[in-house]
């Protein structure tokens, strides 16, 4: 009898996921200011905020606090209805994600145009999220054009490395993994630079960890970037979506 073959290391994209609550938040120099912002007492008097960032910076996240702050309801740009706008006018706030889809569908531009209509007439917050400028959302609508960029516009951006090296040795930590600081440089310098990303990696290597029963080490690392970059092996188990993007070539 032969031995089986050892176990694929598959990312699961969904044992990286952790609750978007404010506690889960990795703060850094990259969204501190865009945290404040969004908490802050002014705008839930009222007004608009648009968030804007490039995928994966944690725009989500910080939408989905606002809305356990504020009891927000939450719209996605490419689902909006008729309704959504009476359904927006019964809640404290309201979060619209993912604007940068608005461009080029003339009725959903028109129900946004109307979102940012009722919450200035209700003292309403509404944080807007999106993908890059607001000015390269082709939007056609003049006036929401206008609404977008007159209201008051949050940056995040992505973090720093050493702000990413500290949530990747927390994460480790918190899970009990020990991992050389060489090893955790290694990751560091080949892996997607989201927090999001960070997440994924460590839970993915946890699992690889106890399917393989071994240290973690850069090989380790290396067959999971790569199949995240190339994608499953024939054999392979399921194909999942990567949060991975390596930077550069794994040596």
């Amino acid at each position: 009898m032969t031995d089986p073959a050892p176990a694929q290391l598959v990312l699961d994209v969904h044992s990286g996921i952790v609750a978007m609550t404010r506690g889960s938040f990795f703060e850094g120099p990259c969204n501190t200011e865009a945290l404040s912002e969004i908490l802050t007492s002014d705008f839930w008097d009222g007004g608009a905020r648009v968030l804007t960032g490039t995928a994966r910076v944690g725009k989500t996240h910080l939408a989905q606090i606002f809305r356990h702050e504020t009891g927000a309801l939450v719209l996605r740009a490419d689902r909006l209805a008729a309704d959504s706008v009476p359904r927006a006018a019964e809640r404290a706030a309201v979060v619209l994600e993912d604007a940068h889809r608005l461009g080029g569908d003339a009725i959903r531009e028109q129900i946004a145009f109307h979102l940012f209509n009722q919450a200035r007439d209700l003292r309403q917050p509404l944080l807007v999220t999106g993908r890059g400028a607001v000015r390269d959302w082709g939007i056609a609508l003049p006036d929401l054009s206008s609404r977008l960029t007159a209201a008051a516009q949050i940056r995040v951006t992505n973090p720093d490395t050493e702000t990413l090296r500290m949530v990747l040795v927390k994460l480790f930590s918190d899970r009990q993994l020990a991992v050389p600081p060489g090893t955790v440089e290694y990751a560091l310098h080949r892996m997607e630079r989201s927090f999001a990303a960070a997440s994924a990696l460590v839970a993915a290597l946890d699992r690889a960890n106890l399917l393989r029963n071994r240290r973690i080490d850069r090989s380790m690392i290396r067959e999971i970037l790569t199949q995240e970059q190339e994608g499953p092996a024939p054999r392979g188990g399921p194909e999942f979506p990567s949060p991975f993007r390596p930077q550069t070539r794994l040596p």
